[in-house]
């Protein structure tokens, strides 16, 4: 019995964008011309001016949420052109993948940047760029949407399916920041009541509500509402980190899925009706081991669980699930555990749960 997931997700926009860099705290202003590098914090910048001759047609920028990475690209009058941004080792890397002959480019920096260039590559360093090294292995989540992943009719389809899955892999990418100045903080902590007392209709509510005034264009978080949207009151002077957005709202979406007290692991504690499918992949459960969980129907259906110490697991599952099967091996028959029981289980094996019943 495997838990398995073959959606990519590789979000895209046909129009300049702003959007943050992976692994650091700068954000890009992409143009098809030009590029405006900035810290959300210090306001550093670096400009980045290119010798590609417009109109520009077929532009389209991605962002690769499994790989980490930006691609630009499209049809300039001598060609097509595609490059991607990235960082890495206190770097912000531009790779030139496709260019016509005789590009160039003009910079700008207002912090003394050292700029490398070869045949193919960009790079900007500055003890100013610092670096994060996230996990290797993703936690992925899946919420049964397979629609086109163009974020202009993700944003107009407002269905948080598409959109929490984006914002749950996106947020790995980033590290830890302090909790800003700004009113929209209040809709998390109005989040994390309604997760904690379970009030599933009234998550899935804030979680949109969130999404809108917190996130601009390509998922770019933002402590002001900058649209005017009427959702909230804003009476403080936004100041400090948007990356914490993206943190806290990598923490309260983990939260619906599963919450562990110890070794007591709760499974799907505050799913909303409009989950009612899904999966959610390589859960690192620090100190215990790693879990894969599938649910149809708004009911659990699989778990894998690969254990990294022994210890005595017990399982909180749904109200309506009372009985399970749990195997160590794929083909053994295994046995039927009550959700009473508590399971011992042992290091470096890797346990199958399934028939979730009544």
């Amino acid at each position: 019995m495997k838990i398995e997931l073959f959606q990519k997700y590789n979000i895209f926009s046909n129009v300049a964008s702003v959007l943050l860099i992976p692994k650091t705290s700068w954000k890009v202003r992409i143009y098809p011309t030009l590029l405006i590098l900035e810290d959300l914090l210090s306001h550093s910048f670096i400009k980045l001016k290119m010798n590609i001759e417009g109109p520009v047609k077929e532009f389209r920028i991605f962002l690769n949420l499994q790989k980490g990475w930006i691609q630009v690209q499209g049809f300039s009058k001598k060609g097509f052109f595609r490059y991607r941004i990235y960082a890495v080792e206190n770097k912000i890397c531009i790779s030139l993948d496709k260019f016509f002959e005789g590009f160039s480019f003009d910079s700008e920096n207002n912090f003394s940047a050292k700029i490398v260039q070869d045949k193919k590559l960009l790079s900007f360093t500055s003890d100013k760029i610092d670096t994060f090294e996230p996990k290797m292995t993703k936690e992925i989540l899946f919420l049964g949407s397979t629609k086109k992943q163009d974020i202009e009719l993700i944003d107009r389809r407002e269905d948080m399916t598409e959109v929490l899955p984006i914002l749950y892999l996106w947020a790995q990418f980033f590290s830890k920041a302090e909790k800003p100045r700004s009113d929209i903080c209040s809709l998390l902590d109005q989040l994390e009541e309604d997760v904690s007392q379970k009030k599933k209709e009234q998550a899935e509510k804030m979680l949109l509500s969130i999404y809108k005034v917190g996130f601009s264009h390509l998922m770019m978080p933002r402590l002001k509402d900058d649209e005017y949207q009427g959702i909230i009151d804003e009476k403080i002077l936004p100041e400090g980190n948007p990356i914490y957005l993206l943190n806290k709202g990598y923490e309260l979406i983990r939260k619906l899925f599963f919450q562990n007290e110890k070794n007591i692991f709760h499974i799907l504690p505050c799913l909303p009706k409009g989950f009612h499918c899904g999966k959610l992949l390589n859960l690192q459960i620090e100190g215990f081991g790693t879990l894969s969980l599938e649910w149809s129907k708004k009911i659990l259906k699989k778990m894998v669980f690969n254990c990294k110490k022994d210890f005595d697991l017990k399982l909180k599952l749904q109200s309506k699930l009372n009985f399970f099967r749990i195997r160590t091996k794929r083909r053994e028959k295994g046995r039927k555990v009550s959700v009473k029981e508590t399971l011992s289980l042992e290091e470096g094996k890797i346990y199958f749960f399934d028939r979730f019943q009544k």
